[in-house]
């Protein structure tokens, strides 16, 4: 789950919110944030990732894909 987003960040510019709920990075299932954050830092900057997640709404969540960049550095 998505706890905080930072402004500017690739998070941001993709549409991700705050309670958010990433389940895939690039068709593998994220089983923790500590193995989602490593898949992401052995991504070269400037990368192309494909995210799929969950929103919440008041019927409950609703799954979303989105095709985003990791920050080049």
């Amino acid at each position: 789950m998505i706890l905080e987003v930072e402004p500017g960040s690739v998070a941001e510019m993709a549409g991700l919110h705050i309670k958010d709920v990433i389940n895939s990075l690039d068709g593998k299932p994220v089983k923790s944030a500590p193995e989602f954050e490593a898949d992401l830092t052995n991504r070269a900057p400037g990368a192309t990732i494909r995210l799929r997640y969950m929103i919440p709404t008041g019927l409950g969540y609703f799954t979303k894909e989105t095709i985003l960049m990791t920050q080049k550095k």
